[in-house]
């Protein structure tokens, strides 16, 4: 596991249902999986960096960096996109910390998210406009576009089909 690969994770909890139900309506195979992270190594351990949950906080939700071990928990499944290019860290790693904070895209999630799976298109902010707020897929791949820009164009419509099937990863399971 290195800096660059993709987590994705599906949950069993109501919330994490209702994403998987209707991304299954979009694409069954990758509809399973409702959060993505970056992994993020470091000397001290390996880290998730992604657009989630800050529980017992003011700050409800943004991109954050949690241990890999949250995740470890028997809780949640868990898929490794292993990444096929070892990005330069020095490069790599900004694009992961240059969002710490950004909050999470609430009315994407339940707005703008579900035109586009209804096949209405895309409403949402677009480009940079669209790093204002992320949501966990957007994340990911705003991350790796900005390292490898037009490995996910349209990054900001976050679809999970997009990281899961790019022949720029490998899948392994953990």
């Amino acid at each position: 596991m290195k800096t660059g690969d993709i987590l994705l994770v599906s949950g069993h909890d109501d919330q994490s249902r209702i994403i998987q139900k209707f991304q299954m309506k979009a694409d069954k195979e990758s509809g399973k999986w409702n959060h993505s992270g970056v992994i993020y190594r470091t000397e001290n351990g390996i880290y998730v960096t992604e657009s989630g949950y800050v529980k017992d906080r003011k700050l409800k939700a943004a991109v954050i960096i949690r241990p890999l071990s949250d995740y470890q928990d028997g809780k949640h499944e868990l898929l490794l996109l292993e990444s096929l290019i070892y990005p330069n860290l020095k490069v790599f790693e900004p694009q992961l910390l240059r969002y710490a904070g950004v909050d999470y895209d609430y009315w994407s999630l339940m707005h703008d998210q579900v035109i586009r799976t209804l096949g209405l298109g895309w409403v949402g902010r677009k480009g940079e406009k669209a790093a204002r707020r992320m949501l966990c897929h957007e994340f990911a791949q705003k991350a790796w576009d900005g390292y490898y820009p037009g490995i996910f164009p349209k990054w900001w419509e976050g679809d999970v089909s997009n990281i899961y099937h790019s022949d720029m990863f490998r899948h392994r399971e953990l």
